[in-house]
């Protein structure tokens, strides 16, 4: 009797559980030690591996402050200015959000600003692009083209057939999110979630992973209360499942490219955001990194061995952030 009581109540429990969505499970693993590359001190904010090398956004800190992207020699960590192409008819352009496109190329947004020198406004254009860095050819991404309200702040994953996406408007307290396609252009996404910053499309073009919180924040500081989860639907935005819940400091989001794993940026507790690999069949998570101090904008190398990511130094007075890399190799074989 004792021991039909104890296999319903238990039974009971699994069923609750999977109700509320709590399917994750976090598996021990013994933390990874960066390898932080020769690269100086700076202000970074996103990466991007290509085929030809490693790409980061760095603020140039120095007036007119500007955002521009940077090649990374891994050996030395030396930088190089990429030699994009600009419109002659800005005075400053700012680049911002690189990565890898499915066809191997970089795409970024614009800022292309000429300043009023009696106002001390700028006149802005936003734009998506696309970048060929073996040819320096400088294409228009995302034709029909964003209104300008939404290209500002965009972040975007492309589908591997180049003809659709997943947007985000960007917007920190509550988001709107968009479908694009080649052929109407944007319209409304309805993902079940109010703040929506990071969006990854599978390489096989089957699965879309977002992470976002369920609920509008009202104001900056409250977005330190804000739980996220992590989502996954298919493709055509049906069979939306949670694989992982009640995140906070989401920094990053990545599919290796391969599609066995998707690289995450965030923490449960504490204070410290951490590089987790989560498996998407089994909701498994597995956490490679334990260390002070926040990391963000991860990025597959092209082999899927290694991961690069900003992490920001706090026994550090800014510009403290560094790019390290973490072998994943042990993990992804």
């Amino acid at each position: 009797m004792h021991t039909i009581r104890l296999f319903i109540g238990f039974s009971f429990i699994v069923v609750m559980l999977i109700r509320c969505g709590v399917s994750m499970t976090q598996i021990p693993t013994t933390p990874i030690t960066p390898t932080q590359l020769a690269v100086p001190a700076g202000s970074y904010s996103g990466l991007a591996w290509l085929d030809q090398g490693l790409i980061v956004q760095a603020d140039t800190l120095q007036p007119p402050r500007l955002e521009q992207f940077w090649w990374i020699d891994l050996a030395s960590g030396s930088m190089t200015k990429l030699s994009i192409p600009e419109d002659p008819h800005f005075q400053y352009t700012n680049y911002y959000m690189p990565q890898r496109l499915p066809n191997g190329l970089l795409g970024f947004r614009t800022k292309q600003s000429n300043p009023n020198l009696k106002t001390g406004a700028a006149a802005s254009e936003f734009g998506l692009w696309q970048f060929d860095p073996t040819t320096n050819a400088l294409t228009p991404l995302l034709q029909p083209a964003m209104p300008q309200h939404l290209s500002q702040h965009l972040r975007f994953s492309l589908a591997p057939d180049l003809q659709r996406a997943v947007l985000s408007d960007g917007g920190y307290l509550q988001s709107r999110l968009f479908w694009w396609s080649a052929d109407t252009g944007h319209e409304p996404l309805d993902a079940g979630v109010a703040i929506c910053q990071y969006l990854a499309w599978s390489p096989d073009g089957k699965t879309i992973a977002y992470a976002g919180s369920p609920d509008a924040a009202s104001s900056f500081g409250a977005l330190w209360s804000v739980r996220s989860n992590l989502y996954l639907m298919d493709s055509d935005g049906s069979n939306r499942r949670e694989i992982g819940t009640k995140l906070r400091g989401i920094a990053g989001l990545q599919w290796s490219p391969d599609g066995q794993w998707l690289a995450v940026i965030g923490y449960f507790d504490g204070f410290d955001n951490q590089i987790w690999l989560v498996n998407p069949t089994t909701a498994e998570w597995r956490q490679l990194t334990n260390t002070v101090g926040d990391y963000q904008w991860p990025a597959w190398s092209p082999d899927g061995k290694h991961i690069a990511v900003v992490w920001r130094k706090p026994a550090d007075l800014p510009p403290n952030d560094y790019v390290v890399t973490i072998d994943v190799s042990a993990f992804v074989q």
